[in-house]
């Protein structure tokens, strides 16, 4: 989550992790995954403050979320609408006389 960054504190990082992964059941994939709102300075204890919090949950909800299946059938034979019928102009002088 620092992207490639080095923590001041790794101890203090560290207890932050592990009370992540205890909020989010060690889902370890679902926290591979997730990346921070903007860059974090060297520390993640952004996320166990209350945007982080919400930040973490909006995401997980995301990753977990599963769109529902939606069966689309078009029968081809079906007429759909109205027809339109149109006076196509067939020569030049009905054009210039607006007929």
């Amino acid at each position: 989550m620092l992207q490639g960054g080095k923590s001041e504190n790794l101890q203090l990082d560290m207890m932050v992790v592990t009370k992540i992964f205890e909020l989010f059941d060690n889902n370890l994939e679902f926290l591979n995954n997730v990346s921070p709102p903007f860059v974090l300075d060297k520390s993640i204890k952004f996320f166990l403050t209350e945007d982080g919090k919400k930040y973490l949950d909006k995401k997980k909800m995301e990753f977990d979320y599963i769109p529902p299946e939606v069966e689309k059938i078009v029968d081809l034979n079906e007429k759909i609408g109205e027809d339109i019928s149109t006076n196509k102009i067939k020569t030049l002088r009905q054009f210039l006389n607006n007929e």
